[in-house]
């Protein structure tokens, strides 16, 4: 019988086109900090996608949550919406973009912590003095970059990381059960009635007055 299951390498593709793409989000939402407040580039970002977010799922069907899978939707909403988005444009006032995708490589480690504590996965011993060695190497040369000083930026940067990684581990486990399609349309909506309270009055006064360059990097990073 023939599987349905893809293949490895396209799932190694995947992966390097995803982290690609990632890597784009820091230098973009540096240029555009100076011009956009950090909620309205970290959470406004996500009203764009509510309305084709709707239009999928009306097409592919609307999944039927329990309560416990509601929760854990807001709870992976909030991580990557509200928690990682806003508090690293935030961060990205005060410390150029390299500082901060150094700070933020801890990601991984973090993802790791999450899925070992909620979704059971044991890595091996040799996982965990591969991960701690590279992200403390990571962390390590950030705060040497720095002078040695630790500031608030990198502390919403490490919190950023951190909250990225349980968002990522949870959405994983919600994603079989769900399908990645639907749960990446599910967000969008979960998100519009927290993003719209987050965001308001913190518009640009003038919109005119914002460079193209900062609106291109903001609709490219909301991508």
């Amino acid at each position: 019988m023939k599987s349905d299951a893809p293949l490895p390498w396209t799932a190694v593709l995947g992966g390097l086109l995803a982290v690609a793409l990632f890597s784009l989000t820091i230098p973009l939402m540096r240029l555009a900090v100076h011009e956009f407040d950090p909620a309205i580039l970290g959470v406004g970002r996500i009203l764009l996608a509510a309305v084709p977010a709707v239009i999928v799922l009306g097409s592919i069907g609307v999944p039927r949550l329990s309560w416990g899978q509601f929760g854990r939707l807001c709870l992976i909403t909030g991580c990557l919406v509200f928690g990682f988005a806003w508090l690293v444009a935030t961060a990205l006032q005060t410390v150029p973009s390299h500082h901060a995708a150094i700070v933020t490589g801890g990601i991984p480690l973090f993802t790791a912590i999450g899925a070992t504590l909620v979704g059971g996965r044991r890595p091996s011993v040799r996982f965990w003095v591969a991960a701690a060695t590279g992200s403390l190497l990571v962390a390590g040369y950030g705060v040497a970059r720095s002078g040695g000083v630790v500031t608030l930026a990198d502390l919403l940067l490490l919190a950023a990381a951190a909250v990225c990684g349980v968002g990522y581990s949870e959405g994983t486990r919600l994603s079989v059960e769900l399908g990645s399609i639907r749960l990446t349309c599910l967000m969008p909506i979960v998100a519009v009635p927290g993003a719209l309270l987050v965001c308001w009055g913190k518009w640009p006064v003038s919109w005119q007055s914002v460079h193209a360059i900062s609106w291109a990097c903001w609709l490219q990073w909301t991508h």
